[in-house]
């Protein structure tokens, strides 16, 4: 089995990639996650009969088209907007972290690294979650008599890549991920880097 070995801040290469990667995945996350926010354009609606084009959002701020408004907010709709909001709030916080600690701006720590991937990773499954609630209110919306017709639309997919990007980042090696915390012993090292 070998002695446990545990990967620290010292390897250069790794160092190297992980305080340029992180930080420009997080910025890049955190810009998509507040753009998805503001469009209200994430599903189209099309009722069959009268021909009317709607979009659905999490919120209701509908530049000139017609928004589809329930009433009263569901409880997905309600939830999704916490979520979407915690995942802004959190996203700035891991670029803020990120870019401080990247910068030398405060010494990095063990704790920094696994800070930085709790708040990386509970990022993406905030913006996951408002994903899905949104999705569980369409379909509760295709489940009542003559629904109409939707398809999704391009923040469905950015909001889908900016999830990706702050799993992503909070996996990166040094940055906050979550092997260095699991002490692996030198047998899965060498798996690991072949």
């Amino acid at each position: 089995m070998g002695r446990p070995v545990m990967l620290t801040l010292q390897d250069k290469d790794v160092k190297g990639f992980t305080w340029a990667i992180a930080p420009a995945l997080t910025s890049l996350g955190y810009l998509l996650i507040l753009l998805v926010s503001v469009f209200p354009f994430w599903v189209r609606l099309v009722n069959e009969e009268s021909h009317e084009v709607f979009f659905s959002g999490l919120f209701e701020n509908c530049f000139h088209i017609k928004c589809w408004k329930p009433r009263p907010l569901s409880v997905y709709i309600i939830l999704g907007r916490v979520f979407l909001l915690s995942a802004v709030v959190l996203s700035f916080l891991t670029t803020f972290i990120l870019v401080s600690f990247a910068s030398q701006l405060f010494p990095r720590t063990r704790k920094h690294n696994l800070v930085s991937a709790f708040i990386s990773f509970l990022t993406g499954v905030c913006a996951f979650l408002a994903l899905l609630l949104h999705a569980l209110e369409i379909q509760n919306l295709r489940m009542k008599p003559s629904p109409p017709q939707f398809s999704v639309q391009w923040p469905y997919y950015v909001l889908g890549f900016a999830i990706v990007l702050f799993i992503v980042a909070g996996e990166c090696p040094g940055a906050g991920a979550l092997l260095p915390a699991l002490c692996l012993d030198s047998g899965a090292m060498d798996a690991l880097e072949r």
